[in-house]
């Protein structure tokens, strides 16, 4: 049976971290190793950890950055740790499904050979099931080809990504620590770029993300001048995903609106990046949510969006 570790990266995240971890621990196959790495928090969430990790010494690990190194440091840590056969990643305000390592177990012994499994996520509390694989796919078998005809973004986040822990070593690719846009994105395309664009899906939605959470870094607001576009469309055009490419371009569109504090600022974001905005952009629901936001109230402007999402 193969070994699985879960690295966990943590930073002001008191009042989630512990369900995090007790997901883990409750599952019906414990992991075999859980790696959390605290990035310098400043709140409580090492304190509220003492009791669990004193009674779980041989299985959690807890590693500290010295400073505040972000995410993508933090992870990479996690990675040059981890002793298992997969590693997995899971947000300290997330959480799995008590299920999901066993299912995870199942399906890498009986697809020894795959280097990458990306599974289906519940938003919670609303019950929303994403990835939204197109029917295309999914005819006799869950052993994939990513297809840019049929763009879709199969990540959330990075929690429903389990990659072989050789894989990674050999392809000698981490987590990009210069990169503050969907450098979760960027990764695992370029993995799965290298892997031929082969991917396993498991369609089992064991991996909960917890959508009320207001705090998220992805939220916060920023000077529209701080915000660049994400290595990832570079990256994507290397590759030769036209379609894919846009769709990335489109969503950095919608989630920068989110991150900039007035719509006349957007405007400058906008003018901002217009020769390439005239290049990438496409009519999908990621730009239709940015219009809408411009011209409707903010109640019709979330109905939509719902609708949307649901679609």
């Amino acid at each position: 049976m193969p070994s699985i570790t879960v690295i966990i990266p943590l930073y002001n995240k008191e009042h989630y971290v512990l369900r995090a971890v007790q997901s883990l621990l409750d599952q019906t196959q414990q992991p075999d190793q859980i790696i959390i790495i605290n990035d310098a928090s400043t709140d409580n969430s090492v304190v509220v950890l003492q009791p669990i990790l004193a009674a779980n010494q041989s299985l959690i690990e807890l590693v500290h950055n010295e400073t505040n190194k972000g995410v993508s440091y933090t992870k990479n840590v996690g990675i040059s740790k981890a002793s298992s056969d997969y590693i997995m990643f899971l947000d300290a305000d997330d959480s799995y499904d008590i299920h999901f390592i066993e299912l995870v177990k199942k399906e890498t012994t009986n697809n020894s050979q795959q280097n990458i499994f990306i599974s289906a996520c519940k938003y919670v509390p609303d019950g929303f099931i994403y990835p939204l694989i197109p029917k295309q796919y999914l005819k006799n078998s869950h052993q994939l080809t990513y297809l840019d005809k049929l763009a879709f973004i199969p990540f959330v986040g990075g929690s429903n990504v389990i990659l072989k822990t050789s894989f990674i070593q050999k392809s000698k690719l981490g987590f990009d620590i210069e990169e503050k846009n969907y450098e979760d994105w960027l990764l695992y395309f370029s993995l799965l770029a290298l892997n031929s664009w082969n991917f396993t899906f498991l369609s089992f939605p064991y991996y909960l993300y917890d959508s009320s959470i207001q705090d998220s870094l992805s939220t916060q607001e920023e000077d529209y001048s701080n915000i660049k576009m994400p290595k990832l469309i570079s990256i994507l055009e290397k590759e030769g995903k036209p379609n894919t490419k846009k769709l990335a371009y489109s969503i950095w569109l919608s989630s920068s609106y989110n991150k900039i504090n007035s719509r006349i600022n957007y405007l400058k974001f906008l003018s901002k990046h217009k020769k390439i905005l005239l290049q990438n952009c496409s009519l999908n629901k990621y730009t239709v949510q940015v219009l809408s936001k411009f011209f409707l109230p903010i109640t019709l402007v979330e109905a939509i969006k719902n609708i949307i999402r649901n679609k």
